[in-house]
């Protein structure tokens, strides 16, 4: 038996940020396209409504979503229950929630009625305040 060898010349590898050598190959390969093709990766990214970035390999999301699963764009600003958000580029928000003042009913507790829409608690014995209101927005 003869056994010949000869160097093998691997194929540039193209769009890939991060080339790996994987076990038993001779020529890198692109770590990303081994996660598509094992894991779907693109379809789970626009199931989040993202977009697969093969460079990163990574899902960029734009835009966030609110508690109750809305989406928002980056820079749109929208209330979330007691808070108003504005959704950042990151796929998050920065929130700033509303403050309630620190009363004391007639019985001399915290009040503590909170009805829908409402954001801070009223006492037994006096009307539900107006529904929280964003001065920004006017939402």
């Amino acid at each position: 038996g003869r056994v010949s060898c000869r160097v093998e010349r691997c194929p540039l590898v193209a769009g890939c940020a991060r080339p790996v050598l994987l076990p038993g190959q001779c020529c890198p390969t692109c770590a990303c396209a081994e996660l598509l093709a094992t894991r779907n990766a693109t379809a789970r990214c626009a199931e989040r409504g993202g977009t697969f970035d093969h460079d990163t390999c990574s899902c960029r999301v734009s835009g966030c979503r609110d508690s109750s699963g809305a989406r928002h764009d980056v820079n749109e600003r929208y209330r979330d229950r007691c808070a108003s958000c504005v959704c950042t580029a990151d796929a998050g928000a920065v929130c700033t929630h509303t403050a309630c003042a620190l009363r004391v009913c007639a019985d001399g507790q915290p009040p503590t009625l909170l009805a829908d829409g409402q954001c801070c608690p009223t006492c037994d014995d006096e009307p539900p305040q107006p529904t929280c209101r964003d001065e920004a927005s006017g939402r």
